[in-house]
């Protein structure tokens, strides 16, 4: 591997690697993939960045759009605006490494991973539940299986960047329980990383409906959560999102309703709310702290990284120059 003397969170590149004797099994992997990665793509020192954060699956862009008119350098990421930009493709997800890696240290990714095979009304037919979170072998759950895999390891990239990340989901969401969400709660409770979590109402932050929802990141995350009173409740203004009927046999099935869609959308008040978080963050406290040495040790010398679907990413890194 190429030798590259730059320093990245006061650690070098030969440090880092030096901390892992894993073999280079496949180039996006293992902790040695991020080092050639990032000597061969020559990205720039967090310090000369060019973006403060991005908006990752945001689909109108409330996030993207307050943080704009705050004054930061904000880039999204969403293949209903572009379809270049899909997440389970070699050039989207290669897209989603290089925002991340041209992100200003102490900078913020905002996840909004999709969450229809995870939810309690796909229940039945993605086949997930709390003991067995990968649920059935149908192509969308799997390709879901595959996003929150590479979500995950684009997670640890970035905190080894210097950069800060949330995910938001609906409260029924079982993407906690994917393995690889278990992971980064494990290196949270091992104080390998830091992790927040909170529950609140997306009620708060202008839904049409309460919308029970949690989040996890490594930002204090408590703006985000609390609860929501009745005369909160009282004030808004509803939404049909669940239709309920029944089986054959009698028994009730639950289906979305016909405003589902639309209050999957983030709204400007949500937008506000996560752009004020991090602005605010980012004045009293630094990058994500993290704990070299066991990241590597408890990540990329013994964990497998197959559930990402790299088998393709070393040829086209290489049709593309990037090795």
């Amino acid at each position: 591997m190429e030798q590259c003397n730059r320093r990245y969170r006061g650690i070098s590149l030969e440090e880092l690697s030096n901390l892992t004797a894993c073999r280079m099994a496949s180039l996006a992997i293992r902790l040695a993939s991020y080092l050639s990665i990032v000597c061969n793509l020559e990205l720039p020192d967090p310090v000369n960045a060019m973006w403060d954060g991005l908006d990752g699956f945001g689909g109108e862009l409330a996030l993207t759009k307050a943080c704009v008119r705050k004054g930061l350098a904000w880039a999204w990421f969403d293949k209903v605006w572009d379809p270049l930009q899909d997440f389970l493709t070699d050039v989207g997800f290669v897209m989603v490494f290089r925002i991340i890696g041209n992100t200003k240290r102490n900078g913020m990714v905002h996840w909004g991973t999709c969450c229809s095979s995870w939810v309690f009304l796909n229940r039945s037919t993605s086949g997930r539940s709390a003991t067995n979170a990968l649920g059935s072998d149908t192509g969308y759950v799997r390709d879901a299986n595959v996003m929150v895999a590479r979500m995950v390891w684009l997670v640890l990239w970035g905190i080894i960047r210097g950069v800060h990340w949330i995910l938001e989901q609906p409260i029924s969401s079982l993407m906690g329980c994917h393995p690889k969400m278990v992971l980064l709660r494990t290196l949270a409770d091992l104080h390998v990383i830091e992790m927040d979590h909170v529950t609140g109402w997306m009620g708060k932050h202008g839904a049409m409906t309460p919308k029970a929802t949690k989040w996890w990141g490594s930002r204090d995350l408590c703006p985000l959560g609390g609860t929501l009173t009745k005369e909160d409740r009282d004030i808004l203004p509803g939404a049909s999102t669940v239709v309920k009927g029944y089986n054959a046999d009698g028994s009730v099935k639950v289906s979305g309703g016909p405003q589902l869609k639309e209050t999957q959308t983030y709204t400007h008040g949500y937008g506000e709310v996560v752009a004020s978080l991090h602005l605010l963050a980012r004045e009293t406290h630094g990058p994500p702290a993290f704990n070299a040495a066991r990241l590597a040790k408890h990540v990329f010398e013994s964990v497998s990284w197959e559930d990402c679907e790299f088998a393709g990413l070393d040829a086209f890194l290489a049709r593309e120059g990037f090795c």
